[in-house]
């Protein structure tokens, strides 16, 4: 038996144990989260100087370029909530780039219709934050999911220009289009391999095929159409002072920035004081002890603040059991601000009467003075409701939906419900569905009430919601 050989296993299996314990660590995952977070709000206001130079000059365009998207769910850790007021989600799932058995798909249920529409008719780029666990440079969302939507984005608009059905654009319009609508699929071979980026690049006009079926509104936009979409990749790696000086005005496509905050760095290396964990803001749930990033963020000096592991911990308990009470003291206090960041927390959906949501969009403080109803499709219930259900019995209704497929597939199980809940209210009443993000199942289950509520559909009626 070679017992050196021995030795170095027993002593590698040790060290893979004391990696796993220092991952868990509050106090190290916090500390690593400041640190990665301090990059984020360095670039973001680096490209901010450049976009009030020059590309948008008008303060509230300069706003919404660099107004972050917190890719959801790791992204939104490394977002001060303090800084920017108007923070947006997003849903790239790194997994929709993923082969199965050399086979790819392309999720039309996360399209995030919300933010295409906006860089459109805004004729602006984006800022998307996310970031990895060990080891990797990039998030797949990075390197996958987000070239992919943009290619099929891309072709699926050059289709429609190229068509231009009913003549919605003029022949100087569209060949003014045409001439500068690069539809390729961008990849950095960096991240994904030449030889990976050809097999994802045959899938393509599939996907754009499958979005133009959709019931996704590209046509509507196309007339607010100025550039394609292209992706650019930030990391430690990257020399800022070199994006400072691009002259983003003159560039014939949309930036849609993809900054990574964490640097590849083994687990375990001491950084500052303490055990530096890349990605740390993934799988929260895992280390996080009910902390969320609205809770981090709402605490982030007291947290911030202390310097052991064990006194963290016991408060980190303490404000995850009152963050319920938080919601009705923060409302009181910060009426003013709360009410505008309130308004950006919904959107009504035509002149349907209904708006979807997200968590915040289901504050009682607020949203009884817009809505006459809410339905609460799974997100955590603020204390009011939870204290007082009688009192809101008429007016509010909460779905336990989980999130993903659990949620998809409970929606046939708690519709009946809701069905009943509405048909009681008045066909004018305003309502509110909102879930934790607002995403897509709130966007199914709006639908399939609306159908029913508008008559256009039988109560009871099977739907298969493809979009």
């Amino acid at each position: 038996m070679d017992y050196n050989l021995l030795n170095q296993n027993n002593q590698l299996k040790q060290f893979r144990k004391e990696l796993r314990i220092e991952s868990r660590n509050l106090f190290n995952r916090l500390k690593s989260i400041q640190k990665d977070s301090t990059f984020v709000d360095a670039t973001i206001a680096s490209l901010k100087r450049r976009n009030d130079c020059l590309l948008y000059a008008n303060e509230r365009l300069a706003e919404i370029i660099c107004c972050p998207n917190s890719n959801f769910r790791c992204g939104s850790w490394y977002l001060n909530r303090n800084l920017y007021k108007n923070l947006n989600y997003c849903y790239f799932k790194s997994t929709d780039g993923h082969f199965i058995n050399d086979d790819l798909s392309f999720n039309l249920r996360r399209f995030n219709l919300h933010l295409l529409n906006n860089m459109i008719s805004n004729n602006c780029g984006c800022i998307i934050v996310d970031s990895t666990r060990n080891g990797k440079r990039m998030p797949d969302s990075f390197s996958k999911t987000i070239p992919i939507w943009i290619a099929v984005v891309n072709n699926a608009f050059l289709d429609i220009i190229s068509k231009n059905e009913n003549n919605s654009l003029t022949d100087t319009k569209r060949q003014e289009l045409l001439e500068i609508w690069n539809a390729q699929l961008h990849t950095n071979l960096a991240y994904v391999s030449q030889l990976e980026s050809d097999m994802i690049l045959k899938f393509i006009p599939k996907f754009t095929e499958q979005l133009l079926k959709s019931s996704i509104p590209l046509k509507d936009m196309v007339l607010q159409l100025k550039k394609p979409l292209r992706p650019i990749w930030i990391t430690h790696e990257t020399n800022v002072l070199e994006l400072e000086s691009i002259d983003y005005s003159v560039l014939d496509f949309l930036p849609v920035i993809l900054l990574n905050p964490s640097k590849v760095k083994k687990d375990g290396k001491f950084d500052e004081g303490f055990s530096y964990i890349q990605g740390s803001g993934d799988d929260h749930e895992h280390w996080g002890q009910g902390l969320v990033p609205e809770i981090f963020w709402n605490y982030y000096g007291k947290i911030m603040a202390i310097n052991s592991n064990e006194e963290l911990n016991k408060v980190i308990l303490e404000l995850v059991s009152q963050w319920p009470v938080r919601d009705k003291i923060l409302g009181k206090e910060q009426i003013p601000e709360l009410q505008k960041r309130y308004q950006q927390s919904f959107h009504f959906i035509g002149d349907t009467h209904f708006a979807i949501g997200n968590r915040f969009s289901g504050n009682p403080i607020f949203c009884f003075e817009t809505f006459d109803f809410v339905i609460n499709c799974g997100a955590e219930e603020y204390s009011e409701f939870k204290d007082s259900p009688e009192k809101f019995k008429d007016v509010y209704l909460f779905i336990p939906l989980q999130e993903g497929k659990r949620g998809t597939h409970s929606l046939k199980i708690f519709l009946p419900i809701v069905f009943e809940f509405v048909q009681r209210q008045n066909s004018e009443k305003k309502g509110l569905i909102h879930c934790m993000q607002g995403e897509y199942k709130t966007i199914k289950f709006f639908i399939k009430v609306h159908l029913v509520r508008s008559g256009s559909i039988r109560f009871g009626t099977q739907l298969d919601l493809k979009i």
